[in-house]
């Protein structure tokens, strides 16, 4: 480990680098941050993500954090052709196929299990498979995978083509459990990991408050397990909401509210967006 001491620097030794970053900006040679595809989203962050930082994507089962992530990956990596890294410990690689190849198909996730497709939807999803097959997009399904060694993979890859996102799903498979105080490190040593390589960091969260005690379910900061630190440490968390699953009015069904409840680099607020969770698809309300 470093010795912190070693880490000083006067801040004037800085000046010379910030300025160039400030003229490659400047010059379009280079994206201070990384847009997510959705443009409601990007309104929220001021048109991304942002290398360095560390965000947090939360919600309930089956509220919808795991949709949002892969189809933020799909459209960063498949669609915009950049690369992505995604450590998905709590599911398989032929689980990860199914809901990557529904979210950009909008064909039903039970027909892709179930191989039950006519011969229009074989093609497509043929062609789609085409598409992932060249687009730079890494995949770590490995559910005992250590934060050292996750470094050691982003750090491998970076010398070739530097990850425009990296996707941790889930920071409690990450921990080893729901304890507050190794959630809280783990989040700690991945915002450290995003700072040191400048790769923006999703990681998605349970949630610890009992969502059932409330009329509508609607979460807040203090319901994320590591409470505190986590707030502390994260540049900006989002909550996953679907109201239908309290109400069951039919229509919300098709409505997720992705909630900024703390956001260091952008605002706060909620961004209601349409859904299709047979089909593990997402897009703003006006597309």
């Amino acid at each position: 480990m470093k010795n912190a001491l070693s880490d000083r620097e006067q801040i004037g030794e800085f000046v010379p680098s910030y300025l160039e970053q400030m003229e490659s900006r400047l010059n379009g040679l280079e994206t201070p941050r990384v847009p997510t595809g959705f443009i409601d989203l990007d309104w929220m962050l001021d048109g991304g993500f942002l290398p360095g930082d560390l965000y947090v994507v939360a919600g309930e089962p089956a509220m919808g954090k795991t949709l949002l992530a892969m189809n933020i990956a799909a459209d960063i990596s498949v669609n915009a052709g950049h690369p992505v890294v995604c450590f998905s410990l709590n599911m398989g690689k032929k689980h990860f196929m199914d809901r990557m190849v529904a979210a950009l198909t909008g064909i039903r996730l039970k027909k892709l299990r179930q191989a039950e497709l006519t011969n229009d939807e074989l093609e497509i999803v043929n062609d789609c498979c085409g598409k992932i097959k060249t687009a730079p997009l890494y995949l770590n399904v490995n559910s005992e995978i250590t934060i050292l060694q996750i470094h050691e993979m982003i750090k491998a890859l970076s010398s070739t083509q530097r990850p425009h996102l990296a996707v941790i799903d889930d920071i409690q498979f990450l921990s080893s459990g729901d304890n507050p105080a190794a959630v809280a490190e783990t989040c700690r040593q991945l915002k450290n990991m995003a700072l040191e390589l400048q790769i923006p960091f999703l990681a998605v969260s349970r949630l610890a408050g009992n969502m059932n005690e409330r009329m509508n379910g609607y979460p807040k900061l203090s319901d994320l397990r590591g409470t505190g630190v986590i707030e502390d440490t994260v540049d900006a968390v989002m909550f996953v909401h679907r109201d239908y699953i309290y109400s069951e009015n039919p229509e919300s069904k098709d409505t997720i509210s992705v909630i900024f409840a703390r956001n260091n680099v952008g605002h706060t607020g909620e961004v209601n967006m349409k859904c299709d969770v047979e089909c593990a698809w997402l897009s703003c309300l006006g597309a």
